[in-house]
């Protein structure tokens, strides 16, 4: 992949994020309208969007940006200050949904029944939910050190991060289909499709690793 492509990519991610964090901003405000009716059907549905569309898509055009293409790497890594900005937003990002993360959990948590009434099932999807946001927000810290450094896209901990990425995929997919099994057509695609970029993106680094430009 040349350079040109993997700016395109940049872009698409940025705007991405750009799009997570407008929506999980509107997810938040629907809750605490709604907070004394009970009503939080927006929520819900603005949450469903959020990580089973807008943080797979965004994450593809992550790992399109970073690690795609297995050992080849573009010849320049593009001008520093482009890509100091580029991983700025991306760090922002990380910070926002690591917090988000646990955020949602507490919100969540607060609408639970006292004592043991919760059903494991919510209890699972719960912490599906969190790994999703959560491990999207370690991919946009991972992504910010890979565009300062191309040559991190390569490390071990780059690629613990992308094995995490498509396991919380699977994760996240095996749960719609325990939760709701006619809305896999629907739901499943970005999932699947994210597990399949991260899974040949690691089999080709693996396969034929090689040394990245650092920039």
């Amino acid at each position: 992949m040349d350079i040109d492509s993997r700016w395109m990519w940049r872009v698409g991610a940025c705007v991405g994020v750009a799009f997570c964090v407008g929506l999980a901003l509107m997810n938040v405000a629907a809750y605490l309208h709604h907070r004394d009716t009970g009503d939080h059907a927006g929520f819900a549905l603005g949450m469903t969007i959020l990580e089973y569309w807008l943080m797979p898509a965004t994450s593809i055009a992550l790992v399109m940006a970073t690690a795609w293409g297995g050992p080849k790497a573009p010849a320049a890594p593009g001008p520093f200050l482009a890509r100091a900005v580029v991983a700025l937003l991306f760090a922002a990002g990380a910070a926002f949904f690591l917090g988000f993360a646990w955020f949602v959990r507490h919100l969540e948590g607060r609408g639970w029944p006292a004592g043991q009434d919760v059903m494991p099932g919510a209890q699972a999807y719960a912490w599906v939910e969190l790994a999703t946001e959560g491990g999207f927000g370690l991919l946009l810290a991972a992504s910010a050190a890979a565009v300062l450094k191309p040559a991190a896209a390569r490390s071990p901990w780059f690629l613990a991060v992308l094995a995490g990425v498509g396991i919380v995929g699977v994760a996240g997919i095996v749960a719609l289909l325990a939760s709701a099994p006619g809305a896999v057509i629907g739901g499943a695609p970005p999932d699947v499709a994210l597990v399949l970029v991260v899974t040949w993106t690691l089999h080709s680094i693996r396969r034929s690793p090689a040394a990245v430009p650092s920039g």
